[in-house]
């Protein structure tokens, strides 16, 4: 096992999971490589870069205007 594999899964200890929880450490170990790291690069050059940066723009208002109207049904039920 390389190095950085021993250390990811050295994060994994029943001490670990009982104090902050699986996710966390999950989150934590899987996370401590380079291999998640975003890279936007591609997305933003070429002839599909002015369509990819809409679509991620319609995204963002779409989760806008769930969580806004998820906010307005809690609160109305809520009273």
């Amino acid at each position: 096992m390389n190095k950085t594999l021993k250390q990811r899964l050295a994060i994994i200890n029943s001490k670990n999971l009982a104090t902050y929880g699986t996710g966390a450490v999950v989150s934590t170990a899987l996370m401590s490589s380079n291999a998640n790291a975003l890279d936007v690069a591609p997305a933003l050059a070429g002839a599909d870069a002015e369509s990819n940066i809409e679509t991620g723009a319609l995204w963002v208002l779409g989760i806008v205007v769930v969580i806004f109207g998820a906010r307005k049904v809690i609160g109305f039920f809520s009273r």
